[in-house]
């Protein structure tokens, strides 16, 4: 990190997240989640998942589409049973991959945008501190899906 963006941290006591999702938008030379680096079980399902409009649902209903689907659930490296597929599914919010609610039983999605706008769609610093905790998603993946946005905004303010 350069001087310059310590200083504009410390005098607008901006997030290091926020800086990074603004970074990964402008494709700045920074890591940043790769499905390619995945193993082949984690691949199956993170693709799955971008399928079919990016639908927002709970483990058991994505394990039960994808245990039926013709290409993925068949496959001999894919998830055995609906809590392999789960632990799956937290290892991609894990990785940053995907994004999952706070619900009682929390829904996943491929989508960060979809759930921050079921969410949202506005939000403070401190929602999305929160929001993080309690979901495991990605503090920069959040911000670069708002970033990315028209229609999911920030407040800076705390």
């Amino acid at each position: 990190m350069t001087d310059r963006t310590r200083e504009l941290i410390d005098e607008y006591d901006l997030e290091p997240e926020l800086i990074e999702g603004l970074l990964w938008r402008f494709e700045a030379d920074l890591p940043v989640p790769d499905p390619e680096a995945l193993e082949d079980t984690h691949v199956q399902v993170y693709e799955f998942l971008g399928e079919d409009d990016e639908p927002l649902r709970s483990a058991a209903d994505h394990f039960y589409q994808f245990e039926s689907h013709d290409e993925y659930g068949v496959r001999s490296d894919a998830p055995a049973t609906e809590p392999d597929f789960e632990m799956v599914l937290d290892e991609l919010v894990d990785a940053g991959l995907i994004a999952r609610t706070d619900d009682r039983r929390p829904r996943y999605s491929a989508s960060f945008h979809q759930v921050l706008r079921e969410l949202g769609p506005e939000f403070t610093r401190g929602e999305i501190d929160r929001l993080c905790a309690e979901t495991g998603m990605d503090k920069r993946a959040v911000y670069r899906a708002i970033i990315d946005s028209h229609d999911l905004t920030l407040e800076l303010e705390r």
